[in-house]
Parts: C-alpha cells; sequence; structure tokens
C-alpha cells in the first residue's frame, strides 16, 4: 500500500493516503450525552464518584454506538458511521455504502434456490426438535405431534421461504467501501480550530473546524485526539502549497526563458 508523506509524495502524480482517523461516539448527540454524565466529578470521593457510576452502567450504550460507529450507510440514510483521511490532496470524509442493484438480480436468485434449499432441509429438523421439548415438558395430546408430518413439512417450507428471501436479499447486495461523502482540497484551508463541544472532552475528542481566513470551508465532528489529526493536516496544507506555488515559479520561469 502506498503512503504518502507530505513534501515527499507530489500531488501531480497519484492521490495516496496519508493518514486515517476514526471518529469517537461523541460524534453522535447520545455520545456527547454521555460524556457529560461520565465527566460528573461528584458526588463522591476518589473512583467512588457518580460520573465513575455513570460510565459502567453506560458501558452497553457505549458499545453499541461504537458498534454503530460502523455500520454502513443503506440507502443514502445519514445514520452511519465515517471515517477521516488525509492524502496528499485532500482532507476528506468517507464511508462505507450497501447498494441494491437490479442488474444482480441473478446472483440473487442463485442465491436463493440455495438458501432455500438449505432452509428446506435445515426447517423440519428444528421443528422436530421444538416438537420433541414439548412433548417432553407437557406430554399428553402433545406427544401425537410427534406422529405428525405436517407441521414437519410446514417448518420445511417456511424455512426454505425465509431462507430464499434472505438469499435474494443478500444477492442483490453490493458493498461499496470508503465511498467520499465530502473533502476540501489541501488549498481551501489556512488554519484549523479545535472545538470541543459539551461531553467530548471526556472522550478526548472535538470537531475540528477549517478555514480559509475568515470563512469555515469544512468540518469534521468527533474526531479522537484532534491535536495529532491538525497538525498533520496543517504539514500537509504547507506541503501542498508550496509544491504549488514551485510549480508555478517553474512555469513562469520557463515562459520568460521562451
Amino acid at each position: 500500500m502506498k503512503q504518502a508523506i507530505a513534501g515527499v509524495a507530489p500531488p501531480q502524480t497519484e492521490e495516496v493516503t496519508a493518514m486515517t482517523v476514526w471518529p469517537s461516539i461523541s460524534c453522535f448527540w447520545l455520545g456527547q450525552k454521555l460524556g457529560q454524565a461520565f465527566a460528573i466529578p461528584w458526588p463522591g470521593v476518589y473512583i467512588f464518584r457518580l460520573g465513575n457510576l455513570a460510565a459502567l452502567l453506560g458501558i452497553p450504550v457505549a458499545l453499541a454506538l461504537y458498534a454503530f460507529r460502523l455500520h454502513p450507510c443503506v440507502y443514502g440514510m445519514t445514520w452511519y458511521g465515517v471515517t477521516y483521511r488525509l492524502t496528499n490532496r485532500h482532507v476528506q470524509e468517507l464511508r462505507n455504502e450497501v447498494h441494491f442493484n437490479d442488474q444482480r438480480t441473478l446472483h440473487g436468485s442463485i442465491l436463493a434456490v440455495i438458501f432455500g434449499i438449505v432452509g428446506f432441509l435445515v426447517g423440519p429438523i428444528l421443528v422436530a426438535a421444538v416438537i420433541v421439548v414439548v412433548t417432553f415438558v407437557f406430554g399428553g395430546r402433545q406427544a401425537e405431534l410427534a406422529e405428525s408430518n405436517t407441521w414437519l413439512l410446514l417448518g420445511g417450507v417456511a424455512f426454505a421461504l425465509v431462507g430464499g428471501a434472505k438469499g435474494f436479499f443478500l444477492g442483490s447486495m453490493r458493498f461499496v467501501f470508503a465511498a467520499e461523502v465530502k473533502s476540501v482540497q489541501l488549498d481551501r484551508f489556512d488554519a484549523v480550530d479545535i472545538e470541543v463541544q459539551p461531553g467530548q472532552g471526556w472522550f478526548k475528542s472535538g470537531d475540528l473546524i477549517f478555514r480559509l481566513g475568515d470563512r469555515e470551508t469544512f468540518r469534521l465532528t468527533g474526531v479522537s485526539r484532534p491535536d495529532t489529526f491538525r497538525d498533520a493536516c496543517l504539514k500537509a496544507h504547507y506541503a501542498y502549497v508550496g509544491v504549488q506555488e514551485a510549480v508555478k515559479r517553474e512555469g513562469s520561469a520557463e515562459l520568460v526563458g521562451a
């Protein structure tokens, strides 16, 4: 994998990655509220504080947000996780996407048949297991169910239909990794500010605001360790602008010499 180094990888050759970071769960509103609760310093002493208790109780929610942060975008819905990438040309916000393509219905049909056959074979086995359990627990008239093939056949058909639908659905899916949501060119900003929203401080994260003069040109939310990524973006900016100016000077010199 090619790696860009600020000032070494010329942007005129090709675009390569210099750094990639993932946002904290504080990029979500709920994550920021968790951070505010976790940061409560009172009441209590040492580790026995209300904020630490909230952090302990909030672990399931935080884990769910962490997994949700990695969730791909489906049908263009905006509740998805993103990554931030710095290249030798741009600062980008990327996401993984799921698309459904009608041209892949043949592939989906093949998978539907395979999943349907598997479901038809597995369904009766699971239904038989349920019948055995019911017979053992309740006994009596439920024992007659074990002697009937109707339930087994219905179970096979039901699982075949569910498996076929699942196979067709999966076969029609197309994954797009690292699709660009928005970006800013390295010469479209000259300063990067860090704005820490309430609750982001506990996660050591913040929003990066890219400015060109007094105008905001780009924003990344909930960046983990924002100082490191900001410094990398500024170094890449200076290198990119320097190369652009050198190319202009060289072109001007060639015109004068001609």
